[in-house]
């Protein structure tokens, strides 16, 4: 589970990440559209489409990579809440391991007799 955690929260960084670099990628590609129609005299049919279907991509890849930033959170949460349950529940046993000096806990048929 802690691994879990870890790797949930790298997962959200990483595409928390990923969509500031595509809203800035989307940025740069309407301004570059906006110079290319006003100083270039680059207004094509086919070009303006081109920009378009690719800025909408981009847009695309930021919206989704917030929502896989969310949902990775949300599965670390998940995962911290079930660390933490399963730590209260099992304390009393790996407590009472580690003060009889045991790595692991004994059997229950080896306590039977």
């Amino acid at each position: 589970l802690e691994r879990l955690l870890t790797s949930g929260m790298e997962t959200h960084d990483e595409c928390d990440e990923l969509a500031t670099k595509a809203r800035r990628l989307l940025a740069a590609l309407e301004a570059t559209a906006a110079d290319l129609a006003a100083t270039h005299n680059v207004t094509g049919r086919r070009t303006l489409a081109a920009l378009h279907d690719l800025t909408e991509t981009v847009a695309h890849l930021a919206a989704e990579a917030d929502r896989m930033a969310l949902d990775a959170l949300a599965a670390a949460e998940v995962a911290e809440v079930a660390e933490m349950a399963m730590y209260r529940d099992y304390r009393m046993v790996s407590d009472a391991t580690a003060d009889a000096g045991l790595v692991t806990p004994s059997a229950r048929a080896h306590n039977e007799d």
